[in-house]
Parts: C-alpha cells; sequence; structure tokens
C-alpha cells in the first residue's frame, strides 16, 4: 500500500510526541517501509517545526498569490536526487522552470556531470572581493596571526561552548552529529551569539599589545 506524504507527516508528529530525534525517526521509517518514506532533511524540517508549536501537517494555502517553496524544499529535493533535471523539479514544487533555475543560482547550485553541486569558488574569489572592501573604506590593517583562535568568535565562544556541551556525548554515525549540531545552534537565543561578537574588541586589543604575535 502506497503512503502519502500526510501519512508519513503524522507518523513524524508521532514520533516526536514520543521524543524521538529526527534522525532516529528517519532510521525507523526506513526500517518499515523502505525507500519510500521521506528524507532525513525533510524529518529534521518538521521536527523544527513541531518544535516551534507548529504541528499542522496539512500543507499551507496561499489563496490569491502566487505559489512559492522555501529553499529547504529545493535542496530536499535534491539530496534525494540530485540528478533531477529543471522540469522534474519544477513539477514537483509547482513553479515555472526560471523560478527554480534562479534559486538554484541563489543557492549557489551548478550542474556538472549530470548533478546538481555546490559552486565552489577559489581562494583569490573570495578575498579579492574583500581586499577591494578594504581599500574603498581605506580601513587600516593590522598584522596578525592568521590561525589564532583567540581572534574568531567562531572558535573562543561558539566552538568552545560547544565543545563543553559534547563532553561524555557519544554518536553512531554522521546523521546524529548532523542532528545534535542542529539542535543545539537551535537552542541558543539571539545573546549568545551577541555576547561572542562583542568581545571582539577585546580580542583586537589583544593583538594590537602583542604586536601581531600569534597567541592562544
Amino acid at each position: 500500500m502506497e503512503r502519502d506524504k500526510l501519512f508519513f507527516r503524522c507518523v513524524l508528529l508521532h514520533y516526536f510526541d514520543l521524543k524521538k530525534s529526527a534522525a532516529e525517526t528517519h532510521r525507523l521509517l526506513a526500517e518499515i517501509y523502505g525507500e519510500s518514506p521521506p528524507s532525513e532533511t525533510v524529518c529534521t524540517d518538521w521536527f523544527r517545526r513541531f518544535k516551534s508549536g507548529d504541528c499542522d501537517v496539512h500543507d499551507k494555502q496561499r489563496t490569491g498569490q502566487p505559489k512559492k517553496f522555501e529553499d529547504e524544499q529545493l535542496q530536499a529535493l535534491l539530496e534525494e536526487n540530485p540528478a533531477q533535471t529543471l522540469k522534474e523539479l519544477s513539477r514537483q514544487l509547482k513553479v515555472d522552470k526560471s523560478t527554480i533555475f534562479r534559486r538554484l543560482q541563489a543557492m549557489r547550485k551548478i550542474q556538472k556531470e549530470g548533478k546538481w553541486q555546490p559552486h565552489k569558488l577559489t581562494e583569490n574569489a573570495i578575498a579579492n572581493p574583500v581586499k577591494q572592501t578594504l581599500i574603498d573604506l581605506e580601513w587600516e590593517v593590522l598584522p596578525h596571526p592568521a590561525y589564532s583562535p583567540d581572534l574568531a568568535p567562531s572558535d573562543y565562544h561558539l566552538f568552545r561552548s560547544m565543545q563543553h556541551a559534547l563532553e561524555d556525548t557519544h554518536f553512531h554515525n554522521y546523521s546524529e552529529v548532523e542532528n545534535w549540531v542542529a539542535e543545539w545552534i537551535d537552542s541558543k537565543d539571539r545573546l549568545f551569539f551577541r555576547r561572542g561578537i562583542q568581545l571582539l574588541p577585546e580580542k583586537w586589543q589583544k593583538v594590537i599589545v602583542s604586536e601581531g604575535k600569534y597567541f592562544d
């Protein structure tokens, strides 16, 4: 018996109420229904929606408005099958091919070897616009240790806090790691990230005092 998407959404809500994780739920559905259940990305998206308090499993109608879709929906389809054509993607998302193509460009996806893949920028392509912006703003670039962990908020604030949270935590596969990170970041409020950024002037001053030398 073929199961439709509404059936699986109800099943996802059931497992969410049972305190299962999105990754665990996906594994259970795969064991029971084979290849027909939603992808792990789709499971994660619905679990985030349930967590926010939205437990409506039906599609939301937008009367009087053109059909819209979220990039997450397009990404989920690409993860299921990256070789899909614009025509196939437009049919599933119920929008025209030009809309799909524009969103793929915005998501920096290119078609390579018959599959949609992330477009990777070279180091020069990333660095040159930054250098030009610094010149336009007339900012003075101070000598600094390029790899000091005390200069990047992601290192001295985000990753350090994550490291403490990971103590005595064990994972069995990559999906569990990915979901843990997503849930951990979702649990942090705006003030958490603001605190890390507000520490930057103190870090910059340390660079000046140390005359650009490396420090931990």
